[in-house]
């Protein structure tokens, strides 16, 4: 695990306090973090510079939620320009994203039944996807179909056919990045939308945790590192986590929470979420330690998806055109009655006015005072 974390990570609450803490919260209603989140950093950690290994980068988005026009925050037009950029400049970069990637957002999608989102998310060199709750909108004969056409990856170790018991997707997929082996678990909250928790069985955080920790340790002979990307909130997922000491990395989703540096488990693992709407990409640059099969070192930063700095993706941008023709022949008034409840602006979020403003770290370096998360305002 990571830079011998056993020794230099501090203990955390208790676990059930902290499932507690969050499942409560409702993924439209993020709630603040304190500032020293489940766990705080080390004093110091080696820094992606300072540390031997091979380099690989981790990429990581969630909730995009429909946000596929280019708007004042971001979405995914700008995020497929990042990731991009990132894959041609770096030989092992693997690009996460934690579910929920429909409803909220443009409408033609919504009246698509969220299909244009998961072809949009293929665009971006998104390589692999796990089920959120809202991905279950459409019912899951849709969901399957939105995934079958669009290609994407989707994982999910903890959903079952509620009557058969056997998984409806994949538990993992192994990744050989030039040279650095990554295996990636998925997993998401269980609390499916609407009526289709009659429909799957999803597995809660403590007992989901044993399940991947033995998925975990069977990839490990296999692999130099091992991502569980889990739709679920920074605390709840670090129950989870915690009991799979062999993960090294936990990316979360559905709460919508921000981490401008990553929180660290008291098993070593490092857990990150990257807010919503495609507004953010978080970006953890790490020194692989093979021998070891650890994180020897790493750098991270929150990068906003600026529409003054970062073009979008034109391959998206002209879809987006596409599909609003196809999708709304006649303009926003031929949606079906019903079908769009919240009605943004084009390629922006819904938020209330009063949502707090996010603070932001003058620096990406690695400090134990600065803020494990904040939010998007």
């Amino acid at each position: 695990m990571f830079f011998s974390a056993k020794s230099v990570v501090m203990a955390c609450a208790a676990s059930m306090a902290l499932l507690a803490g969050t499942l409560g919260a409702q993924d439209s209603k993020p709630a603040s973090m304190p500032a020293s989140g489940p766990a705080s950093m080390p004093a110091s950690a080696p820094s992606f510079a300072q540390a031997a290994g091979e380099p690989f980068t981790l990429l990581h988005t969630n909730d995009i939620h429909d946000v596929l026009k280019n708007g004042e925050k971001g979405g995914m037009a700008f995020v497929s320009t990042y990731i991009h950029q990132i894959k041609a400049e770096k030989k092992s970069v693997l690009a996460v994203n934690a579910g929920d990637s429909v409803e909220k957002g443009d409408e033609f999608s919504v009246v698509a039944k969220g299909l244009p989102a998961y072809q949009a998310l293929q665009m971006t060199g998104t390589d692999v996807t796990v089920v959120g709750n809202h991905d279950f909108t459409y019912g899951l004969d849709q969901l399957i179909k939105n995934v079958q056409v669009s290609g994407v990856t989707m994982l999910a170790a903890n959903v079952r056919d509620a009557k058969t018991k056997q998984r409806i997707f994949p538990a993992t997929k192994e990744f050989d990045l030039n040279g650095v082996r990554v295996g990636v678990i998925g997993g998401t909250i269980a609390m499916p939308q609407r009526g289709f928790a009659k429909l799957v069985d999803i597995t809660p955080p403590p007992e989901f945790g044993k399940e991947v920790d033995q998925l975990a340790r069977e990839m490990e002979p296999r692999v130099d590192l091992t991502i569980l990307v889990y739709h679920i909130g920074l605390k709840p997922g670090q129950v989870a986590v915690e009991l799979a000491p062999t993960v090294d990395v936990l990316v979360c989703g559905h709460a919508n929470e921000i981490t401008q540096q990553p929180i660290v488990a008291k098993t070593g693992a490092l857990i990150v979420e990257a807010g919503r709407g495609g507004e953010l990409v978080g970006q953890m640059d790490i020194k692989v330690d093979k021998a070891n099969k650890k994180i020897a070192g790493f750098d991270y930063k929150m990068v906003k998806m600026d529409p003054k700095t970062i073009t979008p993706d034109p391959a998206i941008v002209k879809q987006t055109a596409a599909w609003e023709k196809q999708y709304l022949p006649n303009g926003p008034s031929s949606r079906p009655a019903g079908s769009y409840s919240r009605r943004p602006g084009a390629g922006t979020w819904n938020r209330p006015a009063s949502r707090p403003s996010a603070s932001r770290p003058t620096s990406h370096s690695v400090r134990a005072s600065q803020p494990a998360s904040a939010m998007v305002e």
